[in-house]
């Protein structure tokens, strides 16, 4: 704010800035999903599945939906949903916050 602007930033271009940081980060986060469900665990989908099948007959409760339960929710498509909407949220969120305290107007008398 301080070195951009004339020392100036309204509301709303600090959040627009913060909107565009916020879409390059939730997009990254996407790629960094990728990466963790093909690269570094690829058997994560099926040991939760599996995990969740050993609580349901654990529990007394019904295994096939257990498992059908489990599979909507472990897998890489939903991680990628959950992904890109938290971070847009928080960022979002943070940005709001952020753009309220720093806001500068240019008062009358130093223009």
């Amino acid at each position: 704010r301080d070195r951009q602007y004339n020392g100036k930033i309204m509301f709303w271009q600090s959040m627009q800035c913060g909107a565009i940081i916020t879409v390059i980060c939730a997009v990254l986060s996407i790629f960094s999903i990728i990466v963790y469900f093909k690269i570094i665990n690829p058997d994560y989908v099926a040991f939760m599945i599996s995990h969740a099948a050993q609580k349901a007959a654990e529990n007394g409760e019904n295994i096939a939906q257990a498992i059908k339960d489990a599979a909507q929710f472990f897998n890489l498509k939903s991680y990628m949903q959950q992904s890109f909407a938290g971070t847009m949220f928080i960022g979002l969120s943070l940005t709001l916050i952020i753009s309220i305290f720093i806001k500068k107007k240019s008062r009358l008398w130093q223009d």
